[in-house]
């Protein structure tokens, strides 16, 4: 191309880019005085102000920025008010500086200050914040750089001598400065920071001043060293302190001219010294001038009399010792230590006699007295060839050694222990890991001797509960308390439709009971007689083992499900585990029938109608059972116990955390008077005034912090080995639920895979029990675990066997893959053990749903059986069958409060249940209360029994010995208790097949619900009985069934 086109070219774009760049609009910020002739100027000047962006250490202040733009506010926009000055300042500033401004101002808004104290309140919150001597630091510290300007660099240094302020500064000063820049080590930093401190507050500080900081901060820690020392620096160590020849143990005197402060020595002597058996050269024995309590004579410690060895024997003795001591069995017990509160005890059962041991880490053995020997019964001793040494290398006389069972909370094992004539009761390290002491904090199991506090404790608890209890007598009277802060409102859903069930049959020898329930009910303005309802549940009747009968209403049947979701989130753990963290001491308080304390509105009243054989009843109280009910009583809870620090409200559960005792009782009683002045009443028995730790969701909280609850993994732990095929295989089904999380699963198990090929016999071999210890251990493990989480899907499987009941709770990923966060299992007593297979498969998942309680109640989950008939009892929306056996009547109430859908799973598919069931050791779990639904006990069903046959003219061992002879019968108790066969039946016992699953063993008697089932032996006698009254059909076909 020509040159000069180009150029030509060149020229006009740049005109043309001149135009635009002329012509580009910019939003004028509107001038509130001025004219518009001037705005365009005002508007050019504002926008050619930079944004401030505070930078302190680029001493990039607002000081610093305003200066430059100061004349611009005081000149140019002279004629503009403050209201438009304020709004171009704040305009001017950066987003995090504008949003900290605004937020130090408030309440005030920003339009409402004017702009010199816009200006003065910037200043300050965005200025050099640096410390005097920060500044003065930094400038004795200037350094250039090779690639600064070296007139730049004079003007840094220009700029930080002027913030040095050298004309205030004197020649002390100057001096005290340069000394404290000077301590720079590790060793100075405490002083250091005091001089800071102290230079701060006066900058005045001299070098006089600095020396007698100094002496004062030495004298501080050297009088705190002395208290905490308690004004010795003597430790000895003493447990058995007793010569080879004599082999009897003499305790260490405790005489207080015996606390002459060891003298320190450069050198480490070869031996202890043979005066005291302390490690110190004997020239420096402070028993020199010590007389013997045994042998009179000075210069030793009491039992260390040597009168019969020469000092060529001493010499060689102590060398023997000291070669075998790493041949022999080593014994540690400290006494008279600067810190005697540091020796921790802990209780343990030997043979089952309650013992009290030190725990002594450095003992290899556990060692008895003769004394506890005794008190244990005297068991048979062994023969023992072990020769325990003292710290000394002295030995110790053993009087032999016993085998016995050992017991420490779910742990047992067989040790062996040694027994000695000496007052030593010492638990060694071949205890301490059969325990598992390693594994948890020794302050949460072990009695601390330094802890007065606690020692006091019971008397002051005990007086500390009774003046509670009297100052707040009327919320711990017995009977219903009445919220006064507030009434539960129930919502419907706008396609709802009213749910109107009729009522259900009560048997005739109940009648009476029920009446007298229902009265007392009314008495206590729970219910309330009405004429009409469109809506209305039935009820169910439970009668409890000491005869008196409680009625609930079954809102399952569609209340429930037409009514709209209470959004009020029950508490998050994490909440409550950032409160209970740290708290050193605890209390809980429960409240007393804690729904039924809540009054409902009168709309919501007609929702809780329900039909008894007496007619129409509404509720006037939240009733149990409805499913909005937990989140309305958390709400309430939250209100009532807002304000209160350390206190959190678990539904009815009230939990309170605290640092010191007495902040305890400051929080107790706050929170006592929130319930008084509220119409709550407590359930006294359940209240716990003082813990030293609570167990919440998987969690043991105490002094120490946080830490897994064994229980989470006991179930597995205290799994036994396997005895036939059919248990391997529902422990290998376990292995088969983990083997995803831990693939290397799958080969460990081989050995065990071989006993189940065909044709191979039952041979337990090392190999086998190798792996399946190995198996166990990584099931147990918590890396299989996951945290409780109530925002991921929840999961609970129960299943049943002919001892025990297994239980996993669960929760499932975004994958489908489960992972557990708890199990639990027991054995079945012997009564459950009669159970039909249907009443333990029921009994599994009530189990499993009142150990998970606290999980589960107030939120969705789902529920897993193997076993399908159950989910027409449990998972039925026209709710409970009426002639359900009485136990499962029982069960299914226990779950009306909870949200929950039931799920079947192939047996196959169920290890984490199944194994659990099957393969559970012989001791029962520790149950926790359950706050909503207690489940029933034995003695219900047989009060049933006790009802049914009380209007009969038979007894109940009648009935039992004609239903032992009595083919139908036997054959059906056998079916009921085994199981039924698949194949079909005809005859007699066709009609109690058809009813198998309202069937049920009470005391050898088949009852059929509620009703004894009368053998045909005896029917003919019962039918004569009945007749003779001249009942009705419909009465005597209503009050006996045969």
């Amino acid at each position: 191309m020509d040159p000069v086109k180009l150029e030509l070219l060149l020229e006009q774009q740049l005109k043309l880019m001149q135009m635009l760049m002329e012509t580009k609009v910019t939003p004028p910020l509107q001038p509130s005085t001025s004219s518009s002739t001037t705005a365009p100027s005002v508007n050019g000047i504002a926008n050619s102000i930079a944004e401030f962006h505070y930078d302190p250490d680029a001493n990039v202040t607002f000081e610093m920025w305003f200066r430059r733009y100061e004349d611009l506010f005081k000149l140019d926009f002279a004629n503009q008010d403050d209201a438009w000055k304020v709004r171009l300042l704040l305009r001017k500033l950066g987003a995090n500086e504008l949003d900290k401004y605004c937020n130090l101002i408030l309440p005030l808004n920003p339009r409402d200050r004017s702009f010199q104290d816009t200006v003065q309140t910037l200043s300050q919150h965005f200025g050099d914040n640096s410390s005097l001597f920060n500044t003065r630091y930094r400038c004795l510290k200037l350094t250039m750089n090779e690639d600064d300007d070296f007139l730049t660099h004079v003007g840094v240094v220009n700029r930080e001598c002027e913030r040095f302020r050298l004309k205030s500064l004197t020649e002390d000063q100057f001096k005290a400065l340069i000394l404290i820049c000077s301590l720079q080590h590790q060793k100075f930093s405490d002083l250091r920071t005091r001089l800071l401190s102290r230079l701060d507050q006066e900058p005045k500080l001299t070098l006089s001043d600095i020396a007698n900081e100094y002496q004062r901060l030495i004298n501080l820690q050297r009088d705190t060293s002395m208290v905490q020392s308690g004004g010795s620096n003597r430790s000895e160590v003493r447990a058995v302190q007793q010569t080879p020849y004599k082999n009897k143990y003499v305790p260490a005197s405790s005489s207080p001219s015996h606390s002459i402060p060891r003298q320190q020595t450069k050198a480490t002597p070869p031996a202890p010294c043979w005066q005291c058996g302390a490690w110190h050269y004997v020239r420096n024995c402070p028993f020199k001038q010590h007389r013997c309590k045994k042998c009179k004579v000075i210069g030793h410690k009491d039992g260390f009399c040597l009168r019969k060895k020469t000092a060529s024997q001493s010499r060689n003795t102590k060398k023997t010792l000291l070669r075998s001591r790493t041949n022999s069995l080593s014994l540690v017990s400290s006494c008279q230590s600067s810190s005697p509160g540091q020796r921790k005890f802990i209780t343990v059962n030997i043979n089952g006699h309650s013992s009290r041991l030190q725990i002594d880490t450095a003992s290899d053995v556990t060692i008895l007295s003769c004394k506890t020997w005794t008190k244990m019964g005297s068991p048979n001793l062994q023969r023992t060839t072990q020769k325990p040494r003292t710290a000394c290398g002295n030995y110790l006389h053993l009087l032999g050694q016993m085998e016995c069972t050992v017991t420490f909370r779910d742990l047992a094992f067989v040790g062996v222990c040694f027994i000695t004539p000496a007052d030593l009761n010492l638990l060694g390290l071949d205890w301490f890991d059969h325990l598992n002491l390693a594994d948890v904090p020794l302050n949460t199991i072990c009695n601390l001797m330094s802890q007065p506090q606690l020692r006091q404790q019971p008397h002051d608890l005990e007086a500390y509960t009774r003046n509670l209890m009297t100052q707040f007598s009327t919320i711990f009277q017995p009977g219903l308390g009445r919220c006064t802060a507030m009434k539960a409102t129930l919502r419907l859903k706008t396609e709802a439709k009213p749910v109107f069930r009729p009522k259900r049959p009560v048997p005739y020898a109940t009648l009476q009971t029920v009446d007298e329930e229902l009265n007392r009910l009314q008495q206590q303005g729970v219910i309330t007689p009405v004429s009409y309802s469109a809506w209305a549940a039935p009820i169910v009747v439970i009668k409890k083992a000491n005869g008196t009968t409680r009625i609930c209403a079954d809102f399952s049947t569609g209340l429930n499900a037409a009514l709209e979701q209470h959004h009020y989130p029950l508490p998050v753990p994490a909440d409550l585990f950032t409160m209970l963290n740290g708290g050193r001491f605890f209390a809980k308080l429960d409240l007393a029938d804690a729904y039924l304390q809540v009054e409902v509105d009168e709309a919501s009243r007609e929702l809780l109608t329900i039909n008894t054989h007496r007619g129409l009843f509404q509720y006037n109280r939240l009733p149990f059972g409805i499913k909005t009910a937990p989140s309305i009583f958390q709400q309430l809870m939250d209100t009532i116990l807002s304000g209160i620090s350390g206190v959190a409200a678990y539904l009815d559960d009230i939990l309170i955390v605290a640092t010191t005792l007495e902040q305890l009782r400051e929080r107790t009683t706050s929170v006592l008077q929130r319930i008084s002045d509220n119409g709550f009443r407590l359930r006294p028995e359940k209240c716990q005034f003082y813990l030293q730790s609570v167990k919440y969701l998987g969690f043991i909280f105490d002094a120490d912090g946080r830490r897994p609850d064994p229980e989470n993994i006991r179930a597995i732990k205290l799994m036994p080995t396997p005895t036939n095929v059919s248990s391997l295989r529902s422990f290998l089904g376990l292995v088969s639920y983990y083997s995803a999380f831990v693939p290397s699963m799958h080969d460990i198990r081989a050995p065990l895979n071989s006993l189940l090929h065909k044709n191979s016999s039952w041979n337990w071999t090392k190999q086998c029990d190798a792996a399946f210890c190995k198996l166990k251990s990584i099931i147990s493990s918590e890396l299989l675990l996951t945290h409780y989480d109530p925002a991921m899907p929840i999961i609970v499987a129960a299943d049943a066997s002919a001892n025990g009941l297994g239980a996993v709770i669960s929760h499932q990923f975004p994958d489908a893959s489960e992972k557990a966060v708890m199990h639990a299992a027991r054995t079945l007593t012997p009564a459950e053990k009669k159970y039909s297979q249907i009443e333990k498969e029921a009994l599994a998942l009530v189990f499993a749903v009142r150990r998970f309680h606290k999980f589960l109640y107030g939120r969705r989950f789902t529920l897993l059986k193997d076993h399908k008939p159950l989910l027409a009892i449990f998972g039925s929306k026209s709710g409970i069958p009426a002639h359900s056996a009485n136990r499962l009547q029982r069960w299914a109430l226990a779950l009306l409060g909870y949200d929950f859908d039931i799920q079947y799973r192939r047996t196959q598919q169920f290890g984490q249940a199944d194994a659990l069931s099957r393969l559970i050791s012989d001791q029962l779990a520790a149950e926790e209360t359950t706050v909503i639904a207690s489940l029933l006990s034995e003695d219900h069903a047989e009060c049933y029994l006790t009802t049914a046959i009380r209007t009969l003219p038979v007894s109940a061992t009648d009935i039992q010995n004609a239903s032992k002879s009595d083919s139908i019968i036997e054959r059906t108790i056998s079916y009921v208790t085994n199981g039924w066969p698949s194949k079909k039946f005809d005859g007699d016992i066709k009609q109690l097949y058809q009813r198998r699953d309202s069937l049920c063993i009470v005391n050898d008697c088949l009852m059929f619900g509620e009703r004894v089932v009368v053998p045909e032996s005896i029917r003919a006698k019962v039918l004569k009985q009945f007749h003779l009254g001249h009942p009705g059909v419909k009465r005597m076909i209503h009050s006996q069934e045969l």
